[in-house]
């Protein structure tokens, strides 16, 4: 089940992110243990909406700023968890 999850996450991320190389494994395994698919599809989402129209300075940034959403929007309980709940509510 993590590994479907890890190569799922490796996937949404060539197809938002192509210009930009995805996290290793051990990253993406990471991510996987500690958030849900919704919260990672959302991370993903944001962050190639913010690294799509300009180069991204090199990949590990661009790992770190995912990670950041995930822990700030967690901590925050805004944005991504307004959109999950909605999502669960229908």
């Amino acid at each position: 089940m993590i590994l479907a999850r890890v190569e799922n996450i490796k996937r949404l991320w060539e197809l938002l992110l192509p210009s930009c190389p995805a996290p290793n494994d051990y990253q993406i395994g990471r991510w996987v243990s500690r958030f849900n698919d919704t919260e990672l599809e959302y991370a993903v989402n944001r962050t190639a909406q913010k690294f799509r129209k300009s180069l991204p300075p090199d990949a590990s940034t661009v790992a770190r700023y995912a990670t950041g959403i995930l822990i700030n929007e967690r901590k925050a309980g805004v944005g991504m968890t307004r959109t999950v709940l909605k999502r669960e509510a229908r």
